[in-house]
């Protein structure tokens, strides 16, 4: 934008953000807060940003936290700049566990490279992610986490890391990871404790006579945030560490 070819770069974003493109958002908004080459206006920049982050655009997290962070601006909160910050950190781990799919999705298609006809066009995006796939839970008064449930769809395999007790998932909480597998875990609030329930397939229930549950049945985990060591508190580990996200790649454990 500084090349004497800013009106054109606005007006590229302008018409980028009006198409619908994240991308396009982000950076028209980056130039609203800047206003390096247009008039700074932090409302619309905290408007822009805010569209983008929620098209996928994690990038606009940072964003948001400069803005916020800027004793300059008329938005200048502090609070509100540490937790899009925290927001920032928890989406480059999003996307570092995404690209880790998107890697191993890539790496099947070789099992099926006899099978593919002459002329045969691959699709410009091998791995289909949910909306819902990426989705946020509170494990106590201040504290929320991401949540990445593996219901990725792989072309040629289908839901890869899906099972019948359930899919994989990764709990982000700031720069640690714990790994789980089975339903979507959500959160509940009682007796003045936040938990959250992690659904299991009926492989890893079992019933009061000792014997193993039917697969269709379905019981549930119970984990809890313990502040003080900064870690997952649950009956037998169900949320352990993930150091290395590939660890957690094989499937649901039942």
């Amino acid at each position: 934008m500084r090349g004497g070819q800013s009106e054109l770069a606005i007006a590229d974003f302008t018409t980028s953000h009006e198409l619908g493109y994240p991308a396009g958002t982000f950076a028209l908004a980056t130039a609203f807060f800047l206003g390096d080459d247009v008039q700074r206006d932090d409302l619309r920049a905290e408007q822009l940003f805010i569209q983008a982050y929620k098209g996928g655009v994690y990038w606009a997290a940072r964003g948001l936290a400069s803005l916020y962070g800027d004793p300059a601006s008329e938005l200048f909160d502090f609070d509100q700049s540490e937790i899009w910050e925290d927001r920032f950190k928890k989406g480059q781990q999003v996307s570092k566990i995404i690209s880790n799919y998107r890697k191993r999705c890539y790496a099947k298609q070789e099992e099926f490279i006899e099978f593919v006809p002459d002329g045969y066009i691959a699709p410009s995006q091998l791995l289909q992610i949910d909306e819902g796939s990426v989705y946020e839970l509170r494990i106590s008064e201040d504290q929320i986490v991401t949540v990445v449930f593996v219901d990725f769809s792989c072309k040629n395999i289908g839901r890869g890391w899906c099972g019948s007790g359930g899919c994989n998932y990764h709990i982000i909480v700031g720069e640690k990871v714990f790994a789980g597998a089975g339903g979507k875990p959500y959160d509940v609030y009682a007796n003045s404790t936040a938990m959250l329930i992690l659904p299991r397939g009926g492989g890893a229930c079992q019933l009061s006579d000792g014997r193993q549950a039917p697969n269709v049945s379905s019981c549930l985990s119970v984990a809890t945030w313990d502040s003080s060591n900064q870690m997952f508190n649950s009956v037998n580990n169900a949320l352990p560490l993930s150091p290395d996200i590939s660890d957690a790649n094989n499937g649901p454990k039942q």
